[in-house]
């Protein structure tokens, strides 16, 4: 059962009770709003809490433009009741305040007035006022200041709903301000790696970031976007694919013509629509094919290098691993391996592997060399010293050999 307020007939702050009311009223917020995200949470819901202790749904309930059987809250819904919509309620209650009851005159034009009609609008405009106050008192910090120099320029009316359309636009901007910014960001590093080469996905979320900025009246930045789409299409490794595009480009380039990145989208959508059709998307080239048999016979080399014996787990040979390791030839390196190159951390070097000549690629890494550095067959990332306390435990491991150090990765090659 709905409890009775006292502010339901609340018409006149004249009067002792009223007096006692208004000042109800118009009490500050239990937290004060400063313009900051932080403490727009909890002001909303103070504000939600007055509203129904004053019985102010009244004023801040607008009709739904898109089902008029239903309202929308002015709190937290500022977004979607246009000021000009609170301004003409405000104009209403004041004209219907001041107004003196009328019968209906349809022959020009003229609607009948009634006393509940105007007592209904003496008493919104009250609540308007109190709202108004209410809210005043609870602004602190940067709002305060923005409100303030508002009501200078006398653009903010003694109205409650209009001054909270004020805050909750404000506060929106600059949450927007900040969404613009994240978008912009995302919209630079997106990577087609992180949709595993799907075109189509990635071709979505670039077109869902571009349409948030264009609904927010943002420019989306289209040399920005199509050189971000151009550095994503080198990744594809698809001959047919990247003929495609360099067709593309030429033809640009004969007639003359900027790229544009919505014609690169819907190019690259319809290739890859077209060859994962085809069942050849996803396939490994020719060079991919070279590299796996390299990596097979890498393998076999690896396999042929081990000594052949009683596994670690045989009991009858408590001492083979002892012996292992005594047999076991200490790796040599070449002194240039311990010879630092300024700005160079990656080197090339033709080796000579089971009669074969092929790149070698080596990395600086400063875990080795006691921890002065030296170019090894791996990664840093990848050295099992990193995470040890010493730089001198692994010195004597011969550097296991794979086939992505062989043939120099065409990614890595262009950094």
């Amino acid at each position: 059962m709905k409890m009775a307020s006292p502010f339901e007939n609340f018409t006149d702050p004249t009067t002792t009770e009223g007096r006692k009311l208004w000042e109800l009223a118009i009490e500050p917020l239990k937290h004060e709003f400063d313009g900051t995200r932080a403490s727009y949470g909890t002001f909303r819901a103070g504000l939600r809490n007055k509203v129904k202790l004053c019985r102010w749904q009244g004023i801040v309930m607008f009709p739904d433009p898109s089902n008029m059987m239903a309202n929308i809250n002015l709190i937290g819904n500022a977004d979607l009741i246009p000021m000009e919509d609170i301004g003409q309620a405000r104009d209403g209650r004041e004209a219907l305040a001041i107004a003196s009851v009328r019968a209906a005159d349809p022959a020009n034009g003229v609607e009948a007035i009634t006393q509940d009609q105007i007592d209904l609008a003496r008493k919104q405009l009250l609540q308007s006022n109190c709202m108004h106050e209410c809210l005043s008192n609870s602004l602190a910090g940067t709002i305060e200041t923005f409100i303030a120099s508002k009501q200078n320029q006398g653009m903010v009316l003694e109205d409650g709903p209009t001054l909270l359309k004020m805050i909750q636009t404000k506060c929106r901007g600059k949450a927007i301000k900040q969404s613009v910014a994240n978008v912009r960001s995302e919209i630079r590093t997106l990577n087609l790696k992180e949709f595993k080469f799907n075109i189509t996905k990635f071709n979505e979320r670039l077109k869902e970031l571009i349409n948030f900025l264009v609904q927010n009246e943002e420019p989306c930045l289209p040399q920005d976007v199509a050189n971000m789409v151009v550095e994503n299409h080198k990744m594809v490794t698809h001959d047919e694919f990247k003929s495609a595009i360099e067709f593309h480009f030429r033809d640009l380039e004969q007639k003359d013509l900027d790229v544009d990145y919505e014609a690169l989208l819907d190019l690259g959508e319809s290739k890859y629509q077209h060859l994962v059709t085809k069942k050849t998307w996803g396939k490994k080239t020719a060079q991919e094919e070279q590299l796996l048999a390299l990596q097979a016979k890498v393998n076999q080399l690896e396999s042929a290098r081990k000594p052949k014996g009683t596994s670690s787990g045989d009991a009858s040979t408590p001492s083979s691993n002892t012996k292992k390791k005594k047999n076991k030839k200490k790796a040599t390196y070449e002194p240039w391996q311990f010879e630092p190159i300024p700005g160079k951390t990656k080197l090339t070097k033709e080796r000579e592997i089971n009669g074969e000549k092929v790149e070698v690629v080596y990395c600086w890494c400063p875990h080795h060399g006691d921890g002065k550095g030296m170019w090894v067959r791996h990664k840093p990332t990848d050295c099992n010293n990193a995470n040890k306390s010493g730089n001198n435990k692994s010195k004597g491991d011969k550097p296991k050999l794979v086939a992505s150090q062989v043939v120099i990765d065409e990614e890595e090659d262009q950094e």
